[in-house]
């Protein structure tokens, strides 16, 4: 699919070397990812704690920047305005916006019309899951969705008499490849558009949809035809 599109493309990308100064940022952002990993297998009663090693390590790096490198203040100021503040506000205001109706219930609602439309029909339920988590995962960030919808899928897939494990995977596949759809479908897609905006590479959101809407659908059906054969 992406040879198809893009193998026409000939202007070849230019990259600006940089010098290798220190692999202490490195050494932070492998630390970073292996400790992410540890405190998301612990208990979730530690609220803020990914938050807080996440800032932990960046006050670490940039007293490193300041200290161990010898910049000045103006250095330091400048390295953080240099940060993108516009996709971290716009995150903020997504993760605001997701949890204030996750807490007023209308993913509960949701979640309970999907598992009254089946009506005990294995493929129906299937089919719905999976478009829905697509469909939701394209303009909504997934993880409240999938933490409501997980327990939902599985006491319906128990009542079904099939295995969980098909609705599960119907919820992750459609929440996770759903959110290639839109620019703001996941937190990648916003963090890729605001580095093209500021690479004066700006693609808007039509420019967007021509090539991921053919290629959710592709990969969705494609992963929905293994998971049906594997688990139905």
């Amino acid at each position: 699919f992406f040879y198809c599109i893009f193998g026409r493309v000939k202007e070849k990308a230019s990259i600006e070397k940089e010098p290798i100064i220190s692999i202490v940022p490195l050494c932070l952002l492998l630390i970073m990812i292996f400790g992410l990993a540890v405190i998301s297998f612990l208990s979730t009663e530690l609220g803020y704690a990914s938050g807080c090693f996440v800032f932990g390590l960046g006050i670490v790096g940039l007293l490193w920047y300041k200290i161990i490198q010898k910049k000045s203040f103006s250095d330091c100021a400048i390295l953080v305005k240099n940060l993108d503040w516009e996709t971290i506000g716009f995150l903020i205001g997504v993760f605001v916006v997701v949890g204030a109706i996750s807490e007023v219930g209308l993913l509960d609602d949701f979640a309970h019309f999907l598992a009254q439309v089946t009506n005990g029909n294995i493929l129906v339920g299937f089919i719905l899951i999976l478009l829905f988590s697509v469909l939701i995962s394209g303009f909504v960030d997934n993880v409240p969705y999938i933490i409501v919808m997980l327990p939902v899928v599985g006491t319906l897939a128990m009542n079904m008499g099939i295995p969980k494990e098909l609705y599960m995977f119907a919820l992750l596949i459609g929440s996770c490849l759903g959110g290639n759809l839109t620019p703001f479908g996941a937190s990648a897609n916003i963090v890729s558009m605001g580095i093209l905006r500021k690479e004066n590479h700006p693609i808007d959101f039509k420019g967007f949809l021509k090539i991921s809407a053919p290629f959710t659908i592709l990969t969705t059906t494609a992963a929905a035809l293994v998971l049906w054969f594997v688990w139905a």
